[in-house]
């Protein structure tokens, strides 16, 4: 399925981190990439739903605006429960930039990794595991 593109320029270096899962997708069992408009996800479709959502979207209207527009938030969507365990249940963010640190009570945990997993329970988790360790990887090698 080919990648939605978008018409408004990408914050910070989304699309540099967008072009490096579309070149590497077959490293991640080819999940759909929708580009959304300062995020973007990494969809595995299948009876159960998965997503890994990267975000320079401040949706917790804090004006954040961390160095260079760096990476707000990478978390999870739709049916992650059936493919992962989380160590915290009550929240999905397992990255967040340290600048909501001053904004106690937004997300809750340590930062820059508030949510750990703890056992990825399919094969589309260990997908997302993987994009999540190489996209952060990739994110600061270049910084």
């Amino acid at each position: 399925m080919p990648e939605k593109s978008i018409s408004k320029p990408m914050p910070g270096r989304m699309e540099e981190l967008l072009r490096f899962f579309q070149g590497n997708r077959e490293q991640f069992g080819n999940p759909e990439i929708n580009a959304l408009n300062e995020a973007f996800d990494l969809t595995w479709n299948g009876d159960h739903k998965l997503a890994l959502r990267w975000s320079w979207q401040d949706i917790l209207n804090v004006s954040l605006r961390p160095k260079e527009e760096g990476l707000i938030f990478c978390s999870l969507i739709w049916d992650y429960q059936f493919h992962l365990d989380l160590k915290d249940k009550s929240h999905a963010f397992l990255y967040v930039n340290h600048g909501l640190e001053r904004f106690p009570g937004k997300i809750e945990g340590s930062y820059p990794y508030p949510n750990t997993i703890l056992k990825c329970l399919t094969r589309e988790g260990e997908w997302l595991q993987a994009a999540l360790e190489a996209g952060l990887g990739h994110l600061e090698a270049r910084d």
